[in-house]
């Protein structure tokens, strides 16, 4: 693997989103889902879910240095294969909305020069991410130092020959060769604008990046050979080329795309990630539309049974099981200072945010006349009176009548009971935290660092106190 620096760590409960994570964050804290796993496949898949639900996360996880890093530092036995046995390969590219923009912003473009420029942008996005994944590969398959700069210098004079045509230069280092298509895609910009204020380009000068107009992905299919060739890399590999954020792309967009899923059978497999109801289209340029569970699988994140495990023994709420595993990974990767002094190696999310209320199961008294009863004498309904006194005493009653009403009547109570400044508690706990986040793991984690930053501002108190999070703050952040 590429060396890294130690990293300084931070407080990742500030970051909820996976593209603002480093490498080593993003392995650290990831939670390999069945949505993960069901990516790793020689198929086409359309990747569904809601913002912050975590398609980011899976399409970087995918690339092979996320995917080398998962293998060597986590007990993850599939990801050791793919990565130990070369079954998969893959490469991250985001559709930046700064480089969609610059596709929307050129009205002046008639049809055919806007699927043109689409291509060709698409073309030398996925060779710059193809760098990325081809030093990963090299430091990965290639032992020692010195063979390993020799073929990434052997890889990128192939790469510089046939990438680059004007002006023809050859590169040593693949650094080297990725900052030049980075201002190959900047000076075919500036190209663009020229060609609009002066109606074409000097007589004598070039169009940049010549070789990213040929089909698509026929330049990142060319590296991929080259680096298989030098690394004698498993034939049967899979490659997965990972377009995060389609929704930013237009219809138009998704139809070229559709035909390359359609039209190409090889080993090169897309794994597009977007929001429901933006895979816009299902035709494609070719006359022949994609075919859901054919040529292309839908994977529809906000199914995953992960997000929505309960932790054992939890049998009520749902989404349990990752809360309490997303918060412990939080804890272990980030900053030691958010729990400094309070043994951070025990804490976990019930012991920072307490029980819940509402919704963690206690043992209540239910006999009649007891204060549970005399609430619900007070706030139900006759009919479910009646059956409570039917049932009383009974095995019927404790999943028919009070796991079901308990959380109801308590509220209520405080409800009733609310006068001048005094607010709810019961809309506290880590299960109450977890539920309000909605399986959504962006959401959750919002939640996590709003509840420990009250309780970093009141740190002093409480650790006199050796109290958790109190509950009417709990409270109050879990329902705003």
């Amino acid at each position: 693997m590429p060396n890294e620096q130690p990293r300084h760590r931070r407080n990742l409960f500030e970051v909820d989103n996976a593209r603002n994570l480093s490498r080593q964050e993003l392995v650290e804290t990831f939670i390999p889902t069945q949505s993960f796993w069901r990516l790793l496949s020689a198929k086409h898949n359309v990747v569904l879910g809601a913002r912050g639900q975590g398609k980011t996360a899976l399409a970087k996880m995918l690339s092979h240095d996320h995917l080398a890093l998962l293998a060597q530092t986590r007990d993850e036995p599939r990801a050791k294969s793919a990565i130990s046995g070369q079954e998969f390969i893959g490469v991250y590219l985001p559709t930046r909305l700064e480089w969609v923009g610059g596709l929307k912003n050129k009205s002046w473009l008639n049809e055919r020069q806007r699927e043109e420029l689409f291509q060709w942008r698409l073309n030398i996005a996925s060779c710059i991410a193809f760098t990325a994944t081809a030093s990963s590969c090299i430091a990965t398959y290639i032992d020692g130092r010195a063979k390993q700069a020799q073929i990434e210098r052997e890889l990128t004079n192939q790469l510089s020959k046939h990438w680059i045509i004007e002006p023809k230069v050859i590169f040593d280092d693949l650094l080297q060769l990725r900052r030049h298509l980075e201002d190959t895609d900047y000076r075919k910009q500036i190209q663009l604008v020229r060609e609009r204020a002066a109606g074409g380009l000097p007589a004598g000068e070039l169009p940049a990046g010549l070789a990213f107009g040929m089909e698509l992905f026929n330049p990142l299919r060319h590296g991929i050979r080259q680096l298989s060739r030098l690394l004698s890399l498993n034939p049967n590999c899979t490659w997965l080329l990972c377009l995060d954020e389609a929704e930013f792309l237009e219809e138009m967009d998704h139809r070229i795309i559709n035909s390359h899923m359609r039209a190409y059978p090889d080993n090169l497999f897309i794994k597009l990630t977007t929001m429901p109801y933006c895979h816009y289209t299902l035709d494609t340029n070719i006359g022949a539309p994609l075919v859901h569970g054919q040529d292309f699988g839908y994977v529809n994140m906000d199914s995953d049974r992960v997000l929505t495990a309960r932790a054992p023994g939890d049998m009520d709420t749902i989404g349990t099981r990752f809360g309490r595993t997303l918060f412990r990974k939080l804890i272990d990767a980030s900053d030691p200072q958010i729990l400094e002094g309070d043994g951070r190696e025990a804490f976990g999310a019930y012991e920072v945010l307490g029980a819940s209320e509402l919704l963690d199961p206690r043992r209540e008294d239910w006999q009649p006349g007891s204060e549970n009863f005399r609430l619900l004498e007070k706030y139900a309904s006759s009919d479910t009176i009646a059956r409570a006194h039917k049932l009383a005493g009974t095995k019927a009653f404790g999943y028919a009548i009070s796991r079901k009403i308990n959380g109801p009547l308590l509220l209520r109570k405080q409800v009733d009971e609310l006068r001048g400044n005094k607010a709810l508690t019961v809309y506290s706990g880590a299960r109450m935290a977890i539920r309000c986040a909605d399986d959504n793991p962006r959401h959750l984690i919002r939640i996590f660092n709003s509840l420990l930053m009250l309780r970093t501002r009141e740190q002093k108190k409480l650790m006199a106190m050796r109290r958790r999070i109190g509950d009417r703050k709990s409270t109050r952040l879990n329902s705003s």
